[in-house]
């Protein structure tokens, strides 16, 4: 509603995109599956099925946005589709690392807790029979701190295990305005979801290989190399197989 508030007073032509039925572009009908999701592209009136192979609301919502500006440049709805089909995805965003002994690694940069809650809701809708086992590294600037921590608590209540890394500590910290990691664990298991936090990867890796089990999902999200685990993981894990 503030946005479309925002949008009265602009001068520049202002097209819309999203899931309610006012928007200029939108999806319906949508369904999620393991390989992605499934939904109807309504534009000028027109309409056309869209198979994504991503999942996760936020997902379809990108998608509409490459679709307005696509159809702007004049590619039609049915190119739209097509091209949708074979997005292949980017690096870090719920990239697959592997499937060791039938464990999926998915990789992805969230960190923000807004983006933090929409992968983990993805993953939970794409695989609802599954184990969610989420790994969160809170290394940015902004989630190293306090200033999201109740969000924190409750982004990860589609998981059904949590593990959360305790921030770096750099030298022009204030120690009084830092992320507590025992408080976001705490208000996570408050909410139902047994969580435990860890000082390293070096330290956790073990307890995951012995946590993890055929079928499980493992969601590594950081917005660093969050100490090679992406990387490690699926080593340790078929190494254990």
């Amino acid at each position: 509603p503030a946005v479309r508030a925002l949008a009265d007073h602009i001068s520049a032509t202002v097209r819309t995109y999203g899931f309610a039925p006012q928007n200029d572009v939108r999806a319906d009908e949508l369904t999620t599956m393991a390989d992605g999701q499934v939904f109807t592209l309504r534009m000028n009136g027109r309409s056309e099925e869209v198979r994504f192979p991503h999942p996760g609301r936020h997902n379809a919502e990108n998608a509409l946005a490459a679709a307005l500006l696509a159809h702007r440049e004049g590619v039609s709805l049915p190119e739209i589709a097509a091209g949708l089909a074979t997005f292949e995805g980017m690096k870090r965003r719920q990239e697959v690392r592997g499937r060791p002994n039938d464990v999926l690694v998915v990789d992805d940069f969230a960190h923000h807790p807004t983006a933090v809650e929409a992968t983990v809701q993805a993953l939970r809708t794409a695989h609802p029979d599954r184990r969610l086992v989420a790994l969160f590294e809170p290394r940015s600037n902004t989630s190293r701190r306090d200033l999201f921590q109740a969000e924190y608590g409750k982004a990860f209540d589609a998981a059904d295990r949590v593990f959360l890394k305790a921030p770096p500590v750099r030298h022009n910290d204030d120690p009084d305005a830092m992320l507590d990691p025992d408080a976001v664990v705490q208000t996570i298991r408050d909410r139902g979801t047994p969580a435990e936090t860890f000082d390293d990867v070096d330290a956790v890796l073990p307890a995951l290989v012995d946590t993890l089990q055929p079928g499980d999902v493992a969601l590594l999200m950081s917005n660093g190399s969050f100490g090679g685990l992406p990387e490690r993981l699926p080593d340790a894990l078929a190494e254990a197989a």
